[in-house]
């Protein structure tokens, strides 16, 4: 009889026998997949790491939706109705019948015709008839306004005649002029009808003494002067007209 330690023994080698096929097994199948990865060619970082950059310009756009043709509906109720009333005969309008003509009576003519008369010949007196409130007026205000501008234009002319006058008249002080003194003063006097200077006097000073008293002093040279115009009230006329002195640049 077989002992109880050979029996364990003969129990225990069909498995270490099976565990030993699957270790082979598994050691070829490693085998065989290391041999296959030795034949690709090794991955490099850069080519794991390489990003394709897409800009949105080199999308193609997507092509437009085809319009969608739709089946024309019934046709509207006004278009309808419009139709019916264009497809009705206009209706004509009943001719009246002429009425009798009425015969006026001979006496209301003849009144009628006098009164028109009377109007035309009313309306031809009042449009020629002379508008003699209106132009006593007109001639009211116009006498003022021509008046005045005579007066003015009177008064231009003679202070350009008296300016020239006086410009005759005038001198620069040979003191004044070594010393390169100029400026402008301002004299007034009186001018009587025969156009005689009274009282002439420095209103504004030149700002020299000696031009100052040369401007009043030309004054009293140039008297007379030429008489102020009829236009002109007063009399004596008080002016005040200016006397320049100013020295050339050469």
């Amino acid at each position: 009889m077989r002992t109880l330690r050979s029996m364990q023994r003969d129990e225990r080698w069909p498995r270490v026998a099976g565990m030993a096929c699957v270790t082979v097994a598994h050691a070829l199948a490693l085998a065989v997949l290391l041999a296959a990865r030795r034949d690709e060619p090794p991955v490099t970082p850069t080519a794991a790491l390489q990003v394709v950059r897409i800009d949105m310009d080199m999308i193609p756009a997507a092509p437009p939706a085809p319009a969608m043709e739709l089946p024309p509906g019934p046709p509207r109720r006004a278009q309808a109705a419009s139709a019916a009333r264009a497809s009705r005969p206009a209706k004509v309008p009943p001719t009246p019948s002429p009425l009798p003509a009425q015969h006026a009576p001979a006496q209301s003519e003849e009144v009628g015709q006098a009164e028109a008369s009377a109007v035309a010949s009313q309306a031809v007196d009042q449009s020629t008839a002379p508008p003699h409130v209106e132009a006593a007026v007109a001639a009211r205000l116009a006498a003022p306004v021509t008046s005045a501008a005579v007066h003015s234009q009177a008064e231009v002319t003679w202070q350009g005649m008296l300016l020239g006058h006086l410009k005759r008249f005038r001198r620069y002080p040979r003191m004044a002029e070594r010393a390169r003194q100029s400026g402008v003063a301002y004299v007034r006097f009186a001018v009587t009808r025969q156009g005689d200077v009274i009282g002439p006097r420095v209103e504004r000073s030149s700002g020299y003494t000696l031009l100052d008293e040369e401007s009043v002093e030309t004054a009293q040279r140039a008297s007379p002067v030429p008489p102020p115009p009829a236009q002109i009230p007063g009399d004596p006329v008080d002016v005040l007209v200016p006397v320049e002195f100013f020295l050339s640049k050469h």
